[in-house]
């Protein structure tokens, strides 16, 4: 008998699943997700996991709170030991970064199959729906996806140049490129507006409702979304303003409340797609940075050699990683890249 595919073997647990439990990654990748799986299940529940890359064993807590009889990570590249052996029901782990192998857990990842993409798009090809989720979730992960084509035949206006570079995608005005901000920034700001705009937003069927602002769900969204573009754009107006330095542009700032480091470097990119991108964004003396290279250079192998004997951590993609560090420790960390790029 032939095996099931992946996708096939996933969308029977979910279909099989009376009360799933979704933890997922708090971007638009992660978001985008965790709609299109539960468009498919019913009785399911969502936790924006707002963490580290772990998820770490206090959300066993919120497992004995819903008494799921399956648990569906997604988008995160790792989760904690403990967690998993204090779960006793399934674990279904669905990721795009860097291969593990953790015990006790299904895990799926396009690396396993020699492809690369983002989350979204394993769970687009699980059910097969929600095209524009996968879009949105794709274009914001910096990945330009296969069906982009089909996407501007089924929803059109939305995007008149399919073959366009995926910086001017995600940064160049147009209706989709602001659905690409509207889903990165209302993970956003008070964890209240977070909630109510989710709940939201799993009740919009189609971008259109989203963007025409008619409906009282997209009204709260786009409500909650113009408070803090508000925001990214003072402080994207800030950043560009700043000098390169031996071919870095660094720009940091204060906000307790509101990260948008991780959007901010990748906009910076597009704007001076030759130069090193850090942002950092302080934080109870620590700097959460987001760092960014040009195309035709890899960054994350120098950030971790950049941060040995320094108090950080971190990781990420090749082009796009970040890390947490002691404020006092980023010159080091800004010369040790210098030295190793």
């Amino acid at each position: 008998m032939k095996k099931p595919t992946p996708y096939k073997e996933i969308r029977k647990f979910l279909e099989e699943s009376e009360n799933p439990l979704f933890f997922y990654d708090d971007d638009a990748d992660g978001l985008s997700s965790y709609l299109i799986l539960k468009n498919l299940t019913k009785n399911s529940k969502g936790i924006l996991a707002k963490c580290s890359s772990q998820l770490p064993a206090t959300y066993i807590l919120t497992v004995d709170t819903y008494n799921p009889d399956k648990i569906f990570i997604l988008d995160k590249p790792l989760v904690d030991k403990e967690f998993v052996d204090k779960v006793n029901v399934p674990i279904i782990m669905i990721d795009h970064h860097e291969l593990i192998n953790p015990k006790g857990v299904k895990y799926y990842n396009p690396k396993q199959f020699k492809e690369d993409f983002p989350t979204c798009i394993f769970c687009y090809k699980i059910t097969k729906q929600d095209l524009w989720l996968a879009t949105v979730g794709s274009i914001s992960d910096w990945h330009k996806p296969k069906f982009l084509k089909e996407f501007c035949k089924k929803y059109p206006g939305l995007l008149n140049n399919p073959n366009q570079p995926i910086s001017t995608l995600l940064f160049e005005p147009s209706p989709l490129s602001k659905l690409c901000r509207i889903f990165n920034f209302i993970l956003k700001g008070k964890n209240h507006e977070i909630k109510k705009s989710i709940n939201a937003l799993e009740k919009i069927k189609t971008p259109y409702e989203l963007l025409e602002n008619k409906t009282k769900e997209s009204q709260l969204i786009l409500n909650h979304f113009e408070k803090i573009d508000k925001k990214y754009q003072k402080l994207l107006k800030q950043a560009l303003k700043q000098e390169i330095k031996d071919n870095f542009l660094i720009y940091l700032y204060q906000n307790p409340s509101t990260s948008l480091t991780s959007f901010l470097s990748n906009n910076l990119l597009h704007f001076r797609p030759d130069s090193f991108i850090i942002v950092g964004r302080e934080k109870d003396g620590y700097y959460n940075i987001s760092l960014r290279s040009p195309a035709n250079k890899k960054i994350l192998k120098p950030l971790k050699k950049a941060m040995q004997g320094l108090e950080a951590r971190g990781g990420g993609h090749d082009h796009a990683c970040g890390c947490n560090i002691l404020k006092e420790d980023l010159p080091n960390l800004i010369e040790n890249l210098k030295k190793y790029l």
